[in-house]
């Protein structure tokens, strides 16, 4: 199976947005976007948090948006990737926007919450 692609639209300081095409990446555990944008849309950073990239580990700061997709509007976090780092819609997003990728299709589908 390919990547699934995905187009979402983020929400920044002063009312900016910006749409973004980026994998939707079920082994992610948070969405990232690069610093460039985070800086243009003047995103607030709220934490820091320690990842795994591969083999490696490192800290990001972490955002909180207003994002849509699908016609749909929530908040989601965003780490801040480095220079040349391509965006990706994470598991977590996923879930708050109710979507799950299928592994047949490679397409997003309406997944119900799990309490």
């Amino acid at each position: 199976m390919g990547e699934t692609f995905v187009r979402f639209k983020i929400w920044g300081g002063d009312g900016r947005a910006a749409e973004v095409e980026a994998p939707a990446d079920t082994g992610a555990t948070f969405s990232k976007i690069p610093e460039r944008l985070a800086e243009e849309l003047r995103l607030e950073i709220v934490d820091q948090v320690e990842v795994e990239i591969g083999d490696r580990k490192a800290v990001r700061k972490l955002a909180r948006a207003e994002a849509e997709l699908e016609g749909i509007k929530r908040t989601i976090y965003l780490t801040i990737g480095k220079e040349g780092e391509r965006p990706l819609l994470g598991y977590t997003a996923l879930e708050v926007f109710g979507f799950k990728v299928n592994p047949l299709t490679g397409r997003l589908e309406r997944a119900l919450p799990v309490e």
